[in-house]
C-alpha cells in the first residue's frame, strides 16, 4: 500500500504529462520548422532579403533546450553590431543595416549550415539529404 498519494499516478496525473509531453513535441516541431526554413532559405534562395532570415535565426532562441544556436546568433550580432540587429529584428533597418545583415549571411553561411543540420532531428536530417536534395536537382 502506498502512503504518498502524491506518488499515484491517477488519471489526472496521467492528462498532465500528456499535456506536457504533448507541448514539449509541438515545441520541438517549431524548431524542426524553423531549423528547415532557414536552410532551406540558405540552399535555394540566394535573393532574399537577409534581414529575414536574421529575424528567422532569432526566433530560435526559444529552441535552445532543444539545440543551443546561441554563439552563432552572438556572433551575427557581434558581425552586424548590436544597434543595427536591435533595428533589423523590430522591422526598423535602414538600407545599411540591409547591408550589413547581407554581409553577415554571407560570412556565416556555411557555418550556420552544419549547425541547422546538426539541430534536426534523424529523420529531418534525412529528408534534408535525400528528398530535398534530390527535389533541388531536379527544379
Amino acid at each position: 500500500m502506498i502512503k504518498d498519494k502524491s506518488l499515484v499516478y491517477t488519471n489526472e496525473n496521467k492528462i498532465l504529462i500528456k499535456i506536457f509531453y504533448i507541448k514539449k513535441m509541438n515545441e520541438n516541431l517549431k524548431c524542426q520548422s524553423i531549423y528547415w526554413n532557414l536552410l532551406v532559405m540558405l540552399e535555394k534562395d540566394k535573393s532574399f532579403w537577409h534581414s529575414v532570415f536574421i529575424r528567422e535565426l532569432w526566433q530560435t532562441k526559444k529552441c535552445d533546450e532543444i539545440y543551443n544556436l546561441e554563439q552563432l546568433r552572438n556572433n551575427y550580432i557581434n558581425h552586424m553590431s548590436k544597434e543595427t540587429h536591435e533595428r533589423v529584428i523590430q522591422f526598423k533597418s535602414t538600407p545599411t543595416d540591409e547591408l550589413k545583415a547581407t554581409q553577415s549571411v554571407f560570412h556565416y553561411r556555411m557555418w550556420t549550415k552544419k549547425k541547422l543540420i546538426k539541430g534536426l532531428t534523424w529523420t529531418n536530417w534525412l529528408s534534408f539529404y535525400t528528398w530535398h536534395k534530390v527535389q533541388n536537382i531536379f527544379n
